[in-house]
């Protein structure tokens, strides 16, 4: 039996529901280093009108930005090293970074199933959605 992997993600974290067979499902857990906070605008250190101001460039808030996600992405296509094939899924534009740094790799080597949008889910969900796109029953 292939192994079949199916993919959670979003910026925060990823969950990787690896099926095998008939038995539970194993679920591994990634969590992401991005940033996600905001850039937000200069504040001031002093009571001084004209004080100095801290501040983060927009250019080097993007750019860390981008090398955090790089970094995401490697992490969550290393732990898919031994699937066969792989079903990605979950809100916003994490999964479309995951498919566009599987592509750039040209070194994955499981077969790229489907990718579709999903809200956020409860872990069982999860599981449901896998075993549905794969056709497992329980």
């Amino acid at each position: 039996m292939k192994k079949q992997t199916g993919v959670w993600i979003d910026f925060k974290e990823a969950y990787l529901i690896d099926l095998k067979g008939k038995g539970e499902p194993a679920v591994r857990h990634i969590l992401s280093d991005i940033d996600t906070s905001s850039l937000g605008g200069g504040s001031r250190t002093r009571d001084e009108a004209w004080g100095p101001m801290d501040k983060t460039s927009e250019s080097k808030f993007l750019e860390r930005r981008k090398h955090q996600e790089s970094a995401y992405f490697e992490a969550v296509i290393k732990a898919l090293a031994e699937a066969e094939e792989v079903y990605i899924f979950g809100p916003a534009e994490a999964k479309d970074g995951l498919v566009k740094a599987i592509k750039a790799g040209h070194n994955f080597p499981a077969n790229l199933m489907g990718v579709e949008t999903a809200d956020s889910m409860t872990p069982n969900q999860r599981i449901a959605q896998v075993r549905a796109f794969f056709g497992q029953r329980t």
